[in-house]
């Protein structure tokens, strides 16, 4: 079965990531699997450095006719059964494309973000009709694609992602060494934060949350890392938080890296994850983390109470409510037991229902229904 990906984004986060990471784990299962991108954007440059098969043929504004007419040269010599996009603004240039070439490949369509946009047009509609399947990340993304997009319900099916358990093993790095790599002593507790630095993150609430800990009796024992950096066109916004983060005072205690590739490294340093994000329509981060056997304060919202069960593998918090979330960071400082239990429980729920293999598993079936 010849498998195209495809994601036209010109960003770096975790839906670009994600979409490398499952070719890479198909590809070492003996696949072949090329993904349709921009060219010059972090996703062409990452694919080509893995030894993934990069078609740089999507474009936006102008060159979309450039791209249809290049994509249809490609399905008439190629022929792929399947082509799975995970960018739904890819279909203005796929399905084009695929009626130009005759293409039967089944489409499907997988849903990472959520859409204030109502796609219910005559133009969206004929677009969604040639659309097999839609795969939300979340029972939280479907309701607003059954809101927002021109399908029935028996057209969508959730399959939540799944990450490399292999690499997100704890086992893997000697946290000691890890964290003297980074400039931290063994006996600090490091609260760490990781995702780019994109308006709703809540890297604002994760600062007021450090200023509240540091004037208290924790300035000596906690120290904060920040792994993540803008994505494209954001910035002016990162320039923005690193200035706020100043203003609050938190210059010595909080260690920024920028965008980093090997996060299990960087969550290795760490003894407990904040996720203080808005509305995440998944929140992949968390359950990396707790692969890792990190405890995670996590914001009660979008899809994460569909990962994180409250008091058993996280603590879930109120969105924007920098207090709470202070409150059940020192709760976990103060309590290694049962910031080790947390994180026990996490590494088995992780293994248990947020496996690549069996997020893969589930698509190869779905290819082949």
């Amino acid at each position: 079965m010849k498998v195209l990906k495809s994601c036209g984004s010109p960003s770096w986060g975790g839906i670009e990531i994600y979409v490398l990471r499952t070719i890479e784990t198909m590809n070492k299962a003996g696949n072949n699997v090329p993904i349709l991108c921009m060219p010059d954007t972090n996703i062409y440059r990452s694919a080509r450095e893995n030894g993934i098969t990069a078609l740089p043929i999507l474009r936006k504004g102008p060159g979309r006719l450039s791209s249809i007419l290049k994509l249809r040269k490609y399905l008439t010599e190629n022929n792929p059964d399947i082509i799975h996009t995970h960018i739904s603004n890819d279909l203005w240039i796929l399905v084009p494309a695929m009626k130009l070439a005759g293409s039967n490949a089944k489409l499907i369509l997988s849903k990472g973000m959520e859409s204030g946009v109502s796609k219910k047009d005559i133009f969206h509609r004929w677009l969604y009709k040639r659309v097999n399947m839609i795969v939300p990340v979340s029972e939280f993304i479907k309701k607003n694609v059954l809101k927002t997009c021109p399908v029935n319900e028996e057209k969508v099916k959730v399959i939540h992602d799944g990450i490399q358990l292999e690499k997100f093993n704890p086992d893997l790095f000697n946290k000691n060494e890890v964290r003297k790599q980074l400039g931290f002593n063994e006996s600090t507790i490091i609260i760490g934060m990781v995702g780019r630095m994109s308006p709703g993150k809540g890297h604002e609430i994760f600062f007021r949350s450090a200023q509240m800990m540091m004037k208290g009796d924790l300035k000596d024992r906690v120290k904060f890392l920040v792994v993540g950096g803008a994505s494209f066109g954001e910035k002016v916004y990162e320039k923005k938080l690193l200035a706020e983060a100043e203003s609050f005072g938190l210059k010595e205690v909080i260690t920024f890296t920028g965008q980093q590739s090997n996060i299990p490294y960087y969550l290795a340093a760490m003894d407990i994850l904040a996720f203080p994000s808005n509305e995440e329509s998944f929140g992949g981060t968390v359950v990396e983390a707790m692969a890792m056997k990190l405890p995670v304060v996590a914001s009660n919202s979008g899809a994460v109470p569909e990962i994180v069960i409250d008091g058993e593998t996280g603590i879930l918090v109120p969105r924007n409510d920098a207090a709470a979330l202070t409150e059940a960071l020192i709760k976990l400082i103060n309590d290694e037991k049962l910031r080790a239990a947390i994180g026990a429980n996490g590494r088995k729920r992780a293994e248990q229902h947020f496996d690549m293999k069996e997020y893969i598993r589930q698509f190869e079936e779905l290819y082949g229904g």
